[in-house]
Order: structure tokens, then sequence, then C-alpha cells
């Protein structure tokens, strides 16, 4: 992993695929977003912090 692009991000990387996302998620089919939207709301409360 150390040439790879994660290793270059940080040293936490989160990769989430969404079947039927576009480039730019929020520019994908409403319940796509919907799950990209839930996806990122656990990914906030398990790493921003309060």
């Amino acid at each position: 992993m150390r040439n790879s692009i994660h290793a270059r991000l940080g040293e936490t990387v989160t990769i989430l695929r969404i079947e039927g996302g576009m480039h730019d998620i929020t520019l994908s089919a409403p319940p796509v977003r919907a799950l990209a939207s839930a996806a990122l709301t656990r990914w906030l409360h398990a790493y921003a912090p309060c």
C-alpha cells in the first residue's frame, strides 16, 4: 500500500462504492443520493469531532 493513492491521501481513508452513482454523486438519481447522504451521516458521526 506504500505507493497507492490511499497511502498518499492520509492515515485514515474511507472508500464507498455506490452502484448507480455518477462521478459526482450529487448529480446521481435521488435513491443514490439518499444512500450517499446516509453514508456521509454515518461517517460524520464516527469520525468528526463533536
